[in-house]
């Protein structure tokens, strides 16, 4: 029997994607609550907690992954509607 290394394939996260979200005004910031790391998302008008919680291993990759969402998905829209 011989072991099986799989190897996740992440989209690399860039500063491009955090400094864009920069120039929008959001802010994605991880915050303690009892012991476990909750994600803010701020946009300078208001801020939004999210309802998932994270790990102390796990947060960093779930900001970077949020970022990249913010991103992509407002790209998407820009392309959507210049169509």
């Amino acid at each position: 029997m011989s072991l099986q290394v799989t190897k996740e394939i992440l989209r690399k996260p860039m500063n491009k994607h955090q400094a864009w979200c920069f120039k929008q005004g959001y802010r994605i910031y991880p915050q303690l609550e009892g012991g476990v790391y909750r994600i803010v998302v701020d946009n300078g008008v208001k801020a939004k907690t999210g309802d998932m919680s994270y790990s102390k291993k796990e947060i960093d990759k779930a900001i970077w992954e949020l970022y990249l969402k913010i991103y992509d998905r407002w790209h998407e829209l820009k392309d959507t509607v210049k169509r």
